[in-house]
């Protein structure tokens, strides 16, 4: 894939480039969401099925079971963004990223990866609830101001995680609109392919919207195919926000900072 131009991007561009990129390393996206988010769930759900009966006499125990499967979903989780940053970083420059190396280079920025990220959760949170009478203008303005951090963290070396919330929030100033728009683009999506797949899926099985008779065991195979086929739907569409982010995070580069001028620069030798 060659480098894609470096000059200011409409949405629309935004979103063909974005999806270019996805399409191109959507092998390498997928094996990063497997490994990091979809076996984990699989592993805990099984782990559940099997444990969970054993430990209901212990609710304590049950309680740490859980809060442990959480804090460590959230930390793969980050890793997966991180990672998935980084290979959508290089597929837009016209380089490629294995699936491993993307996720070393990730491990060493992991901290401020899991902190930042709980600030900017925390804090967009906080803007929601208190945004509850304004309609909720404060939480979407701090997520459009912060949402960049991931790529922030992962594409430059700040010093901690309120330095790249600070980046962040000065990046995004003056493209604010067009990241509420592409995070719209990506949620409609998101919706449509995975409503729309568990519909197909539910009437190809004969089974839409059908509640199990009182006192009879519902039939487990149909609602096991869906499940897994809604995995495999997550997994696929999992990568494209940050496809999508990570396009808008060099596009204001190149407006605010000229980012291709630089890039050209360090390209000439010494």
């Amino acid at each position: 894939m060659s480098q894609t131009p470096l000059r200011p991007l409409s949405v629309g561009e935004v979103l063909d480039v974005a999806f270019g990129v996805y399409r191109q390393h959507l092998a390498t996206l997928i094996t990063i969401a497997v490994v990091l988010t979809g076996l984990p769930l699989l592993v805990f759900g099984a782990g559940a099925a099997v444990v969970a009966p054993a430990l209901m006499g212990s609710i304590p125990t049950l309680v740490l079971v859980v809060l442990g499967f959480i804090v460590g979903y959230l930390v793969l989780t980050q890793l997966s963004m991180g990672a998935t940053v980084l290979v959508i970083a290089e597929g837009y420059l016209g380089r490629s990223l294995s699936a491993t190396e993307a996720m070393r280079r990730t491990l060493d920025k992991l901290g401020m990866l899991v902190v930042s990220g709980l600030l900017v959760g925390l804090l967009v949170g906080l803007g929601m609830i208190i945004g509850i009478i304004l309609l909720f203008v404060p939480g979407i303005i701090l997520l459009c101001g912060l949402i960049l951090t991931t790529q922030v963290v992962m594409l430059e070396s700040p010093a901690g995680a309120t330095d790249a919330m600070g980046r962040a929030w000065r990046l995004s100033r003056g493209s604010r609109w067009r990241i509420l728009l592409l995070l719209l683009v990506a949620l409609v999506l998101m919706v449509v392919v995975l409503m729309g797949t568990d519909l197909v899926v539910s009437l190809a099985l004969g089974t839409p919207f059908i509640t199990p008779e009182p006192g009879k065991t519902p039939d487990l195979a149909p609602l096991l195919v869906r499940q897994g086929i809604q995995l495999v739907m997550n997994i696929l569409v999992a990568p494209l926000p940050y496809c999508f982010l990570t396009v808008a995070y060099y596009d204001a580069r190149v407006r605010k900072e000229g980012f291709d001028l630089e890039l050209l620069a360090a390209s000439l030798p010494t």
